[in-house]
């Protein structure tokens, strides 16, 4: 949501100030999840796709701020796509 509200240009904001995928609250489960959800086959792809979300948060901000409007737009596809394939991968790893 604040993404959107970023490049709809309801708030300002500067990539600094995203937080990184360690800091939200999923990246802190993430990161002292016990140790049988770490040893699942899903749980490194699922970090990487988290921290590709953050990254393309932080690309897009960047690119807006820099009147990219339209990278940023792009960018903020490739982040719905990432997106995506994270919760995909949560849904595959709850489900087994």
């Amino acid at each position: 949501m604040r993404l959107t509200s970023v490049l709809s240009g309801y708030i300002d904001m500067e990539s600094k100030n995203v937080p990184d995928h360690h800091q939200c609250e999923f990246g802190k489960w993430y990161d002292n999840a016990p140790e049988k959800i770490k040893l699942h086959p899903l749980f490194k792809e699922i970090g990487q796709h988290h921290e590709a979300v953050h990254r393309r948060v932080v690309e897009a901000v960047d690119l807006f701020n820099t009147n990219k409007t339209n990278a940023a737009r792009n960018k903020v596809d490739e982040f719905e796509d990432v997106r995506k394939k994270l919760f995909i991968s949560l849904d595959e790893m709850y489900l087994s």
